[in-house]
């Protein structure tokens, strides 16, 4: 493992997902030219993603386009690909 990258591991298990975003609580409006992307793991706990930030889901749609996210990193969220909080009620650890 080698979180937060992708080690393919989803093929060996055959995960399958139909690419469909939740909702971002946290959605804000892009300024006409926003900051750089900054991207900070958090010990044990999420994604932060600060400045201009854009994501689609696999239908190319855009599900979120703000200045502030925070994505999933233990795969047990409700809402991926955003973080829900469930990182501290399952005790997930990202130094395993």
């Amino acid at each position: 493992m080698n979180k937060p990258f992708c080690d393919n591991n989803h093929k060996r298990m055959n995960f399958r997902d139909a690419g469909v975003l939740g909702e971002n609580r946290l959605a804000s409006k892009l300024p006409v030219e926003g900051p750089k992307l900054r991207i900070v793991p958090t010990v044990n706990g999420p994604l932060i993603l600060s400045g201009e930030v854009e994501i689609q889901g696999a239908d190319g749609e855009t599900s979120y386009r703000g200045t502030r996210a925070t994505l999933c990193r233990c795969g047990q969220s409700a809402n991926k690909p955003f973080c829900d909080g469930s990182h501290a009620r399952t005790g997930w650890r990202d130094d395993l």
